[in-house]
């Protein structure tokens, strides 16, 4: 009897295993609050020197799992100086409250306007995006657990633009799910 009740132990383990997948639920979070201390201009808030950032604020849900990634994507605007020529590429140190610092390149939309012109074109090349993907601690303490902020800053360089819409984020959320 005992050897049938070990027998069923393992049939039963290895189907569990044998049917258990890894499902990746998408979530987009929208950020509840949005500052910058950029010089505003035209609805942009330009980070062009030592100090400048921008920060945006997102509440975290509560399905959150210890394998959850955010991927952070950057729509912005990048010059080589004030009032600057387009095609330029520029660069962010990105800060979040719970993890790491790390830089994202934002790769201009239209290099081919880069050295043709001489000034501002009035923001046509201008456009840069960028990603990066980052794991999300699923146990953090304290009364703000649940925020996740997001903190651009100047890192030297070119220029680069921002506004509320500039970021967007996905959550991808790991859950086993059996068949």
């Amino acid at each position: 009897m005992k050897r049938f009740f070990t027998i069923c132990f393992w049939i039963c383990l290895f189907a569990t295993f044998a049917t258990s997948a890894t499902a990746i639920q998408l979530q987009e979070l929208k950020p509840i609050s949005f500052t910058s201390n950029g010089a505003k201009i035209a609805g942009w808030h330009w980070l062009r020197r030592a100090g400048n950032y921008a920060e945006w604020t997102f509440e975290l849900p509560h399905n959150i799992t210890k394998n959850t990634v955010a991927a952070l994507c950057f729509s912005t605007l990048s010059t080589n100086t004030f009032n600057g020529g387009a095609g330029f590429n520029s660069t962010l140190k990105v800060i979040l409250n719970q993890g790491p610092r790390f830089n994202v390149k934002l790769k201009n939309d239209c290099p081919c306007l880069k050295h043709r012109n001489g000034g501002n074109s009035h923001g046509i090349g201008y456009h840069s995006h960028g990603c990066a993907k980052h794991k999300i601690p699923k146990k953090v303490r304290g009364p703000n657990a649940n925020i996740l902020k997001v903190r651009v800053e100047y890192p030297r360089g070119n220029h680069t633009a921002v506004r509320q819409e500039s970021l967007k984020m996905i959550l991808m959320i790991k859950n086993k799910v059996h068949r």
